[in-house]
């Protein structure tokens, strides 16, 4: 189609044999160009970075090239399409074979535009492709160290149990084996269902509740529909474990816990307060799994997120987070 196009365009100042000749040449040496730039010129030079040694040899490329175009346009007596020139072709050699030089010149200019614009793109998508399997490893790396963290404090209170002879120790033992299987075939994947999420910290809720009545203060309220959204797993466990770091049932009678998630407008709210017991100064009150969680977030969402952690006459952590 370009070809016809330009045909018609030397057309409209030429004879058709004459158009036909001259497109047909502009393409030939056109495409000749293109092909020396694409296949010689820009691998020999441009990788090894002597731009010096490209613009000579392309700039010798087309003076031989033109010379050979204006050699072939004098043989064939082509028409010259400036007007006015149709009597002085021989007399005017050097004007066509600057004319030549100059278009030869920018085909290697074009040719080497795109193979830089297409070397940018690419090195853009390795970039990208770079960060997204950092990403993942640093991701995959922050869940590996939460499982072996959660598994070793149930095993402890489980072991606790079982020690004392406690009639729960089967129990506690079943909702663990849950607990297990959703760890082991479910948080490999990148995302999980939210309801999944939700029954899983509900086990791990009540297998604290079964370690010690106090725990029975905790509620536990879940609002909106979780059936088709699906989240990082393992997201919302450290803030569940950390609210029996920071909460104190076990000395206070008075004491309370209430956690709540609500999913509404694709977003999902966790809220958890409790009364607390001070954290002697200089002591690390953070708990193994608030940073992890902290550079999850960062990770996974960027800025897209919002997380405040008060206390103040209680503990409170809000957190918010898009749901997909």
């Amino acid at each position: 189609s370009l070809f016809v196009l330009v045909w018609l365009v030397f057309a409209n100042v030429l004879t058709l044999q004459q158009a036909f000749i001259r497109t047909l040449i502009v393409f030939v040496f056109f495409s000749g160009v293109i092909a020396i730039s694409n296949a010689w010129l820009i691998p020999r030079f441009f990788p090894r970075h002597k731009f010096v040694g490209y613009a000579l040899f392309s700039i010798g490329v087309s003076v031989v090239l033109a010379i050979a175009r204006l050699t072939i346009e004098l043989v064939l007596q082509v028409q010259p399409v400036i007007e006015g020139l149709s009597k002085k072709v021989y007399g005017a050699q050097a004007t066509f074979f600057s004319l030549f030089t100059f278009q030869h010149i920018f085909a290697c200019l074009l040719t080497l535009t795109y193979y830089l614009v297409e070397r940018w793109f690419e090195a853009g998508q390795k970039e990208a492709t770079l960060k997204a399997e950092k990403l993942e490893a640093e991701i995959n790396l922050l869940k590996s160290q939460i499982q072996p963290h959660f598994l070793f404090n149930t095993l402890n209170n489980i072991y606790s149990l079982a020690y004392l002879g406690d009639s729960q120790t089967p129990t506690m033992i079943l909702k663990l084996s849950d607990m297990m299987r959703y760890l082991i075939y479910e948080c490999p994947t990148k995302e999980v269902m939210l309801e999944k999420e939700i029954a899983f910290l509900q086990n791990f809720l009540d297998l604290q509740k079964l370690k010690s009545k106090v725990y029975e203060k905790i509620s536990f309220r879940v609002e909106g529909t979780a059936a088709s959204y699906r989240v990082p797993p393992l997201l919302l466990l450290p803030f569940f474990e950390n609210l029996f770091k920071h909460s104190d049932l076990d000395r206070n009678k008075d004491g309370w816990v209430k956690a709540e998630i609500v999913i509404k407008f694709n977003y999902l709210k966790l809220e958890i307060a409790n009364t607390y017991r001070p954290i002697p100064t200089g002591s690390d009150d953070s708990g193994f799994g608030i940073p992890n969680v902290i550079n999850r977030l960062k990770l996974l969402y960027d800025n897209s997120y919002t997380l405040d952690i008060l206390k103040e006459d209680i503990y409170k952590v809000q957190l918010q987070i898009p749901l997909r």
